[in-house]
């Protein structure tokens, strides 16, 4: 019994040992539970601190980045008062050269798809750095510094510290240098450091007055470190794969799909509205409205319906009877008026606009909720701005009547020559074909000129190569040419003796009416298929007259850019398909003080007046008139001659009419030639006075498309 109750108890001694070791033992691995927990919510908490700043490090290398594109883009602008030679010298000191070289203003064969390069390298600038290229005194910067005002870099989210000059240049110094741009500093009190910057590759001129930069976008690298530095994380921000360029231009008219200067079918329309502005008559926009480019009016619009814009839509809000000119400039004589009607005879300013100025929707009448026959809602799929500025437009053919004799605007030569024609023009014809030039037994394509000047029963053939060699024929002989008093004449004649051959430049000018603009006759005169085309692949041409140029068939290229039409599908918009935007044909027409006149066979009689549906593959321009169809409102009222079939753009100075709403005339199916948009303009076509500036993307493919400059928003942890 005793040693029964001894080992009771060893026993009960032992439990209790056992349990106060399993106590002990859950007590230190709670505790080394907590402790690890801790460590590890620090851990993570130190981790998350690190992410954060890295993090805050791209937003600052991105806002930089927005500050530069928000410069460059809407606050860079040269002064019109900056004249062809001082651009090409804020061009060459960006290259580092402080005169340009005579071979910078060798602009033969120069377009925007060949363009004069001016500097190239991996990075133009890399021989500075931040601290030497923001001395004073450096010529690279002035491009840069001397077209932009203070002002802006405060309106556009940097500040400019100290000595604004100084300043201004530190700005540039590091924007334009790889890594330039220190990102170092501290977020709250966790450190970030990393670099950012742009790289300058090239500076290449593409005109007598226009430019373009290439820039490449480097990845960036960016450090973050939590508070106690006990954790880091490095994240690294791709660039773009693909060029940025910068296009700094007098931008040629030829980029417009419409441009009007006044938005008024004619002045009396406009001088009514000035006088009673409850009885205006404005041109309308409307659901049947499709423009696939750029359109803009230094006045307002009037919007109906469901109007579609694929390009961007510009106003400059002028006053109705306030364009004026003086000194042969022209300019809006009173305070601009930004905004647009909305099937009302009350203009909307940007700010009324809803929900947005730029998605405006308005309805016309007060009914609410709107009925759907009564919504206005246009779509601006490329953009809209309705306080743009004024684009004077020219008022003479000067540069065009220079250009045909060999001369820039200038007064200097440059290197080829046109067709200079003294008076009215009975006749031009265009076509393709091929020559065999005398001498020769190789024929070689070429595009002819024929012309016949008004009282001279001579026709005059010219043929030009691909080579821009000129020939006339001499009885059945194509001989070589050469210009003597602005025409071409057989080179083998005594008064082409010590004339040096010129290659054409593609510029014929004549001071007078052109009664007839042609291409090749339709062998069906009702299917616009059938005519040949009028501009040879290789051929590029400026028509500019002082009087009215008279259309009277088609004038198609040889290999157009684009085929079929635009067509929308409730807010759907799709344009014609543009699948051979490196095509080179081009026509430009230009009428300096009459009209572009489409002539009607209701008007004219089929043999003179155009055919059904009429191809017209060109820029067409009346600085001082309209592009028309003469004779719209005559002929039967049933739409029995069909469609303008417009391949380019229109610049007019007042909107013309193409015919009216009972079937008289004809209607429009305009295509925009993106070509324009990307600098391919007419030889010597009229040009904008103001400088513009652009970002734009070059596209896998080659084509580039107006792009706010950027990261591409994509990053990796590489620690």
């Amino acid at each position: 019994m005793k040693n029964s109750r001894t080992t009771e108890g060893a026993t009960l001694v032992l439990t209790v040992l056992i349990v106060l070791l399993m106590l002990a033992s859950i007590v230190v691995v709670t505790g080394q539970l907590a402790l690890s927990a801790r460590r590890n919510s620090n851990d993570q908490e130190s981790t998350l601190q690190a992410q954060y700043a890295a993090e805050s490090g791209v937003a600052r290398a991105q806002a930089r980045m927005n500050a530069v594109n928000a410069l460059m883009s809407g606050n860079l602008k040269p002064a019109a008062a900056t004249t062809t030679p001082q651009m090409l010298l804020q061009m060459a000191n960006l290259c580092g050269i402080s005169t340009p070289t005579a071979a910078m203003s060798n602009l033969t064969g120069v377009t925007a798809a060949n363009p004069l390069t001016l500097c190239s390298s991996s990075n133009v600038l890399s021989g500075f750095t931040p601290t030497t290229l923001a001395v004073a005194g450096v010529i690279n910067l002035n491009f840069f510094t001397g077209n932009i005002d203070n002002a802006s870099y405060a309106a556009n989210g940097y500040t400019l510290s100290g000595d604004q000059t100084a300043a201004e240049r530190q700005f540039w110094a590091e924007s334009l240098l790889p890594g330039g741009v220190t990102l170092n500093g501290t977020v709250n009190d966790k450190t970030v450091s990393g670099t950012s910057g742009l790289t300058l590759t090239k500076v290449q001129r593409t005109g007598v007055d226009s430019y373009r930069l290439t820039f490449n976008v480097p990845d960036v690298t960016v450090s973050g470190a939590s508070s106690d530095q006990s954790v880091s994380r490095k994240l690294a921000v791709s660039g773009v794969a693909r060029e940025y360029t910068y296009e700094i231009s007098r931008g040629s008219f030829a980029k417009y799909a419409l441009f009007t200067d006044h938005h008024f079918a004619d002045q009396a329309s406009e001088d009514a509205c000035a006088a009673n502005a409850s009885n205006c008559n404005r041109v309308t926009f409307t659901s049947n409205t499709l423009f696939s480019g750029p359109v803009h009016s230094n006045q307002n619009f009037l919007m109906q319906g469901t109007p579609y814009f694929a390009g961007q839509v510009t106003s400059a809000g002028c006053p109705p009877g306030k364009i004026v000119t003086n000194n042969g400039v022209e300019s809006c004589n009173a305070t601009a008026t930004p905004g647009a009607y909305f099937q009302s005879t009350k203009l909307v300013a940007p700010g009324s606009m809803s929900p947005s100025s730029s998605a405006p929707v308005a309805c016309s009448v007060t009914t609410v909720p709107c009925p759907p026959t009564n919504i206005i809602n246009p779509q601006f799929a490329g953009g809209v701005n309705w306080n743009a500025g004024f684009q004077p437009l020219p008022q003479n053919a000067n540069s065009q009547a220079n250009a045909a004799i060999g001369l820039n605007a200038d007064g200097s030569a440059k290197g080829d020559t046109g067709l200079l024609l003294n008076g009215n023009v009975d006749a031009i014809d265009f076509a393709v074909g091929s020559i065999t030039p005398s001498g020769s037994s190789t024929a070689t394509p070429a595009q002819f000129i024929n012309y016949k000047m008004s009282g001279s029963a001579t026709t005059v053939q010219l043929a030009v190569d691909a080579n821009k060699t000129m020939y006339i024929k001499v009885g059945t002989a194509w001989k070589p040419a050469v210009q003597v008093g602005g025409v071409w004449i057989d080179a083998s004649l005594p008064a082409a003796a010590g004339v040096t051959v010129q290659p054409f430049n593609g510029v014929i000018y004549t001071n007078g009416v052109v009664t007839s603009v042609k291409g090749p006759a339709r062998t069906t005169a009702s299917d616009p298929n059938t005519a040949a085309p009028a501009v040879a692949s290789f051929s590029q041409m400026t028509l500019a007259a002082t009087g009215t140029i008279h259309i009277k068939g088609d004038l198609k290229y040889q290999n157009p850019p684009c085929n079929g039409s635009n067509s929308v599908s409730g807010t759907t918009f799709t344009a014609a398909p543009c699948p051979n935007t490196s095509e080179k044909n081009i026509l430009g027409l230009y009428s300096s003080g009459g009209d572009v006149a489409i002539d009607s066979p209701a008007k004219y009689g089929a043999a003179n007046g155009v055919g059904k549906d009429v191809t017209i593959q060109a820029v067409l321009m009346a600085s001082q008139g309209r592009i028309t169809v003469d004779g719209y409102d005559q002929g039967t009222a049933d739409g029995s001659l069909g469609q303008v079939k417009l391949l380019g753009g229109i610049i007019e100075k007042y909107y013309g009419p193409f015919g009216i709403t009972d079937g008289r005339g004809f209607g429009r199916n305009f295509v925009y030639d993106p070509r324009t948009g990307d600098g391919l303009a007419p030889p010597s076509f009229p040009t904008q006075s103001s400088w513009e500036t652009a970002f734009k993307l070059t596209s896998a493919s080659g084509a580039s498309t107006p792009t706010p400059l950027k990261l591409d928003g994509s990053y990796r942890q590489t620690n």
